[in-house]
């Protein structure tokens, strides 16, 4: 079985309060061909979740919020149906033909907020000499 993915990062998905945008980097040791990637997000604060909850190994999938299946070419998803302006653990495993590797750390981050406005962060810097 593969080992756990890593470099795992999250981020808010700019004007969709209901989603997280999630990149990893391929197992060391794939053991054979990725198949498929497992993400799963759990709801920091939810009762079934301590908010002191530091490793995937903490969770069992019965108190996952949210399971996204990916393909294994792909090093990115985004998680869709999660609640705006909440905070989400989130971590992975890579599949291969033998069976599901070891869970990813776990990371930590924050939908939009619901309403907030879509912002473009095209900034330009002008130096004025006096």
């Amino acid at each position: 079985m593969p080992s756990a993915p890593i470099n795992l990062f999250a981020s808010a998905v700019n004007g969709d309060p209901y989603s997280l945008y999630i990149t990893w980097t391929k197992p060391s040791i794939p053991n054979g061909a990725i198949s498929y990637y497992t993400v799963y997000c759990v709801e920091r604060n939810s009762s079934t979740t301590s908010p002191s909850l530091t490793s995937s190994a903490d969770i069992e999938v019965e108190e996952v919020d949210l399971i996204e299946v990916v393909p294994g070419i792909s090093l990115n998803a985004t998680v869709g149906g999660l609640v705006p302006f909440t905070e989400y653990g989130c971590f992975l495993s890579a599949n291969t033909s033998i069976g599901e590797g070891n869970f990813s750390a776990i990371i930590y981050q924050t939908t939009d907020e619901y309403g907030k406005p879509y912002v473009k962060h095209n900034i330009a810097i002008q130096v004025v000499t006096l």
